[in-house]
């Protein structure tokens, strides 16, 4: 079995054995277990889709411990899924390659 080695809080999907989505920041994996802050499924809303916390009666940035053996398998997020979900997180706009960088003073 190949293992994926992740940076810290490099951003990764997730899909889960129920069938859930899940990008989330990796704090750590070991042990057969991910430690994962800033946890996000996708949602429908009324424009579209949008991204929610996973676990929505706890604090939306808390760390979890998802069980390896939970998932089915892990990949890297398109880049706009990617910069929508720093933007949720952070509150980091994050610039398109058309967009000019301008310096505010």
């Amino acid at each position: 079995m190949l293992k994926q080695e992740y940076k810290k809080d490099q951003v990764v999907c997730f899909k889960l054995c129920s069938g859930e989505e899940v990008i989330a920041k990796v704090k750590s994996e070991d042990n057969g277990v991910y430690t994962l802050t800033s946890a996000r499924t996708l949602i429908a809303v009324q424009n579209g889709a949008g991204l929610a916390p996973i676990a929505t009666m706890g604090d939306p940035d808390t760390e979890l411990m998802l069980f390896q053996t939970s998932v089915m398998f892990t990949y890297s997020p398109q880049k706009d899924i990617e910069n929508k979900y720093i933007k949720e997180v952070s509150n980091i706009q994050v610039a398109n390659a058309g967009q000019q960088s301008k310096i505010i003073s």
